[in-house]
């Protein structure tokens, strides 16, 4: 089982990446972020799904009330993305800071059938706090990879989004969210 400061250095490795994502997304104009592109619905509605997803499982863990996010805009695409995330991971650091290693295996019921593939729909699925917070970075390393790889073919590389370059960096004193 993962300890909580294991899932702590996770949720800033996820907000590192993304950060640097945002980053380098912010070279482009509204129009480009909003195009659709092969592997992506678009790098805006993409962006917009890790934030939406991120939310969705926040309000789950903490019982909030969902909250949704409104449609990307036709301009301020960057800075309503930035937004987002910033809100997200404000919301994730305060409750990943809360946690404790029997908090981690708490079991929470997921009762969205909406989102649920075909497989679990009419019955209620099991999973403990850390498969799911782990769940959330892993869903959202996989369609950054997709964003990342449409901004290097347009000429906009966030440049290395792995886990130990996250290390790395801040183990350099680079700008990170490692101190979570």
């Amino acid at each position: 089982m993962p300890t909580a400061d294991w899932i702590r250095d996770l949720y800033a490795y996820n907000a590192w990446a993304t950060g640097r994502l945002l980053a380098a997304a912010s070279e482009l104009s509204d129009a480009e972020l909003r195009t659709e592109r092969p592997g992506v619905e678009s790098i805006a509605e993409t962006l917009r799904h890790i934030a939406r997803a991120e939310y969705g499982w926040w309000c789950l863990w903490t019982g909030t009330d969902p909250v949704r996010l409104p449609e990307v805009p036709t301009e301020g695409v960057i800075e309503a993305l930035s937004g987002w995330f910033l809100r997200s991971h404000e919301e994730l650091r305060t409750f990943v800071e809360s946690l404790d290693e029997s908090s981690l295996e708490r079991d929470y019921q997921d009762t969205d059938e909406e989102g649920r593939p075909a497989t679990f729909r009419g019955r209620p699925v099991m999973f403990r706090l850390w498969e799911m917070m782990v769940h959330v970075v892993n869903h959202g390393t996989q369609h950054r990879s997709e964003v990342a790889a449409v901004l290097t073919t347009l000429g906009r590389s966030p440049g290395d989004l792995d886990f130990i370059d996250f290390v790395f960096a801040s183990t350099r004193g680079e700008p990170s969210e490692r101190a979570w």
